[in-house]
């Protein structure tokens, strides 16, 4: 698997303490998550539960500028999405605190308006 951030003027790939940072291939029906820390900007990932290190640190500051988790696969593959419409296997991130409605209701910079909008509800 290869971690990838995407910018405006090219990309980079996750490198940890110097040398690029990658992971065995995912199995079948193996979960893997995207986590965002709001107030200090860092990325990181998770992998059938388990946090692991920060991807990116301060990397994604707030901006007016949205940020997405993006993946890309090769060949016949399905893929199953969890926007918080059911528990993560991640426990930590079923905190309120990691919320992005918490998030909303905390920041005023939160959408590229500067207005306080909650996310919309997913079905």
């Amino acid at each position: 698997m290869r971690k990838f951030f995407e910018q405006p003027d090219g990309g980079s790939d996750y490198i940890f303490e110097g040398l690029p940072q990658t992971l065995t291939p995912l199995a079948q029906n193996e979960v893997i998550g995207f986590g965002y820390e709001f107030d200090g900007g860092n990325i990181f990932f998770t992998r059938k539960g388990e946090r692991l290190s920060d991807a990116f640190v301060g990397r994604y500051t707030p901006t007016f500028t949205d940020i997405y988790a993006a993946v890309g696969v090769c060949g016949e593959t399905e893929v199953h999405v969890n926007f918080g419409e059911h528990e993560f296997l991640w426990v930590e991130g079923n905190n309120e605190e990691w919320s992005i409605k918490n998030h909303a209701r905390n920041k005023r910079a939160f959408s590229s308006s500067g207005l306080d909008e909650l996310p919309p509800a997913y079905q």
